[in-house]
């Protein structure tokens, strides 16, 4: 491909455009003839272009405590606040269970889990405990006999 680069002359004009009025650019001629050109750019009509949205996380069903992107948002940008809001709603469940086996250990349970939002963690009492959840606290009571 050659390019062939040709000045512009008095009396001819140029045309810019931007379809979606991202981008100004202004010609001017000064008294004495010379031509300025001062480029313009509207940030927001660039971002809004590009900007997706990020969901908050459901709090019930499948999904429950999971952020979620349409895939017509994927791989779009995302702001601070939306980034923000998602962070805040999502989450983790508890849920607490009993049992009527003896308490023995059999593994070391040491290790940490990591817990992921959208995940269900069952907290499980074993023989004469009482798991009670109330809100985010659960209690584990010793069961009288």
């Amino acid at each position: 491909m050659e390019i062939r680069l040709r000045p512009i002359t008095n009396g001819k004009g140029l045309d810019f455009a931007s379809g979606d009025n991202s981008v100004t650019i202004t010609p001017t001629v000064d008294k004495d003839g010379n031509a300025k050109v001062n480029f313009s750019v509207n940030a927001t009509n660039v971002v809004n272009g590009v900007k997706g949205n990020v969901t908050a996380a459901k709090v019930d069903g499948d999904d429950a405590g999971k952020v979620t992107v349409a895939d017509s948002d994927k791989g779009k940008l995302a702001t601070v606040d939306t980034v923000k809001d998602a962070i805040n709603s999502s989450f983790w469940t508890a849920r607490v269970e009993n049992n009527d086996k003896q308490v023995v250990k059999t593994a070391d349970n040491s290790a940490n889990a990591t817990i992921k939002a959208g995940s269900n963690v069952a907290f499980v009492a074993g023989k004469n405990l009482l798991p009670t959840k109330q809100q985010q606290v659960i209690t584990q009571y010793l069961l009288t006999v």
